[in-house]
């Protein structure tokens, strides 16, 4: 039973590998960058893409949404501003 809890853990951020150091975020509207959805620890670019787009149908965002991936994201500079990433792409 332990295990599978742990396991069930580790499913988003890449299949139960470590975490990696991809992020997604994904806007129900695209002109709304404040409030987004964010996933930690995917392993690769193409992985991120990937879970992203999936998410995005999965809350049926209907042709108003957008999703970016990060690369080593941090903290905002300033409470409520947006997570700083080394490295971003759609």
């Amino acid at each position: 039973m332990r295990s599978l809890l742990l396991a069930a853990l580790f499913l988003p951020a890449g299949c139960g590998d470590a975490p990696g150091e991809w992020s997604s975020f994904v806007y129900a509207d695209r002109q709304d960058t404040k409030h987004y959805l964010k996933t930690d620890g995917f392993h690769s670019l193409a992985f991120c893409r990937e879970q992203a787009i999936a998410q995005m149908k999965a809350i049926e965002v209907a042709g108003g949404g957008a999703y970016l991936c990060g690369r080593r994201c941090g903290p905002p500079r300033q409470p409520g501003g947006p997570e700083l990433c080394q490295e971003t792409h759609k």
